[in-house]
């Protein structure tokens, strides 16, 4: 497990007003995820919660893109991010040479850290073990 992943929670249970990046998705079922991405959310994108329900914290007021949205918890538990305080991409690279982007995610990569750091997966889109990834983990998530 990587110190990226150690920090990884769901966007259920994130703090109000501190922003994270999505890295995958724990739906039960393949309809669950689609519907998530076809509401916007995909691997990359800062989200934040800025509001949340007085009674078991629903429903939650998101926003995406620049757009508020409101959700049900169980679909919040689903969605799994990173501090983007914690997240690499959010540090400024030493130069201003133009920086390589993860195949899958579209985050900054280095010489030095040859991971987008939420799945693990080199530029080139290749695990550490050497096989081929589809930027999804056995699990579900890009981000095991």
């Amino acid at each position: 497990m990587t110190k990226e992943n150690q920090i990884e929670t769901s966007l259920f249970a994130l703090e109000t007003h501190r922003p994270a990046r999505i890295c995958g998705f724990t739906a039960r079922d393949e309809h669950d995820q689609v519907r998530l991405r076809e509401i916007g959310f995909a691997e990359g994108d800062l989200v934040e919660i800025l509001h949340v329900g007085l009674f078991g914290r629903s429903p939650l007021n998101v926003k995406l893109h620049g757009t508020a949205i409101a959700m049900r918890p169980n679909e919040a538990k689903m969605i799994r991010v990173i501090p983007a305080d914690l997240h690499r991409d959010t540090e400024k690279p030493a130069s201003n040479a133009q920086m390589d982007v993860c195949d899958i995610h579209g985050l900054p990569t280095s010489a030095e850290k040859p991971c987008c750091g939420a799945c693990g997966v080199a530029s080139s889109g290749v695990a550490s073990s050497g096989v081929a990834s589809s930027g999804v983990a056995s699990g579900g998530t890009a981000c095991e």
